[in-house]
């Protein structure tokens, strides 16, 4: 008699490869970059396609990457998603409900909002910009930064107030 040894299945064999959350690309040069202006470092991080259009789970993040940015970010805050991670991009679904969204955009016809021209934009820029900015003061906009300062761990006091 011979004993004829068994052969084991490798752990990984027949296991799905895991696949990246994330993956790194080059922003393409200025006429492709679908972007006005593009930025000067061109290496970057996305969202891997098969998180998209509404990103990825906040937990797919590289272990401490989040909190080398944002240590006080509440990682928990419901509808928090990674859309890039360099440069970071976060978004948080329904962070506001739609009433609070229409409560918002009704300010901006009223005195306590005001439009700024952004100065960080030359006007060639700014004429390809489809954005409108507009500021605040923090005791009209309470849920607004009530909401800031759950998710970032930042106090009022620290953030950012209109400019008049």
């Amino acid at each position: 008699l011979r004993a004829i040894p068994r052969t084991r299945s490798s752990p990984v064999a027949g296991a799905k490869k895991k696949k990246a959350h994330f993956e790194a690309y080059r922003i393409p040069d200025r006429e492709n970059a679908g972007i006005f202006p593009p930025p000067d470092r061109r290496d970057a991080v996305r969202v891997a396609k098969k998180h998209l259009p509404a990103g990825a789970a906040v937990g797919k993040a590289p272990p401490g990457f989040l909190d080398s940015f944002m240590p006080d970010l509440d990682a928990g805050f419901p509808g928090l998603r990674v859309l890039h991670l360099d440069p970071l991009v976060l978004t948080v679904d329904d962070f506001l409900s739609a009433e609070e969204c229409e409560a918002l955009k009704d300010l901006t016809h009223s005195d306590t909002a005001f439009k700024v021209q952004s100065a960080t934009f030359s006007q060639l820029t700014a004429s390809a910009r489809t954005s409108t900015t507009w500021y605040t003061y923090h005791t009209a906009v309470p849920t607004l930064v009530g909401r800031v300062a759950e998710l970032t761990g930042i106090g009022p006091d620290c953030l950012e107030d209109g400019h008049g």
